[in-house]
């Protein structure tokens, strides 16, 4: 049995990254996450909403809730990481 997960994922404004990821991620595990966890430094203008988007509608085709959360101007690597790994509810 696959323990309980979550996906965390720091995102930098890039939408068709994050949709092949997301999508050939879910479709290969043999259980699916608990949540998934977005970060997205604003590195693109105009681009954020269109990861969001991108983010509901797969985590929403899979029935998985989602936490979704953008900074402008941008975190950065380090403190987005950080910023994802402490919402983190599982193990």
């Amino acid at each position: 049995m696959t323990p309980p997960y979550e996906i965390i994922i720091p995102s930098a404004s890039r939408p068709p990254l994050c949709q092949a990821c997301l999508i050939s991620f879910l479709a290969r595990v043999d259980a699916p996450p608990r949540r998934i966890l977005v970060h997205d430094d604003a590195a693109f203008p105009g681009k954020g909403e269109q990861v969001r988007d991108i983010v509901a509608a797969v985590a929403g085709s899979k029935g998985i809730p989602y936490v979704f959360e953008r900074h402008d101007p941008p975190l950065s690597h380090g403190p987005s990481l950080a910023w994802l790994l402490g919402r983190v509810e599982t193990d």
